[in-house]
């Protein structure tokens, strides 16, 4: 007998979030190039990056306080883990900005996923 049901994860979601995870945590971890290949502004990269992130955490099971405190706590390690780079650095804008992508990813999720499940 299993302590989780094979229903409380859905694979998809779990590789959109794997795949997801690596492309941002190189992102964030790697040293800086060329920057002309992607022209959006830091604090967009930020935002959209944790609010698709989040979105694909939360759709990939349903343990959502645990996913939640994972990725805040992602969140908050990865600038950490800048601030001791010495080719990076950590800004608390670019905190906030993780954190806005992640609660709005929370809106998203409880009001259009919602609105799709009626359909």
């Amino acid at each position: 007998m299993a302590l989780i049901k094979k229903e409380d994860f859905s694979i998809f979601w779990i590789l959109n979030f794997i795949v997801f995870f690596i492309i941002i945590s190189f992102g964030l971890f790697s040293p800086p190039e060329n920057l002309d290949l992607i022209n959006f502004p830091d604090k967009l990269m930020h935002f959209l990056s944790f609010f698709f992130l989040s979105i694909f955490l939360f759709k990939s099971n349903k343990f959502f306080t645990e996913s939640f405190f994972f990725i805040i706590f992602y969140a908050v390690v990865s600038e950490f883990i800048q601030m001791q780079l010495i080719y990076r650095s950590a800004d608390l804008i670019d905190l906030i900005f993780n954190f806005l992508g992640i609660f709005s990813s929370l809106f998203f999720k409880s009001f259009y996923f919602k609105a799709l499940e009626k359909l």
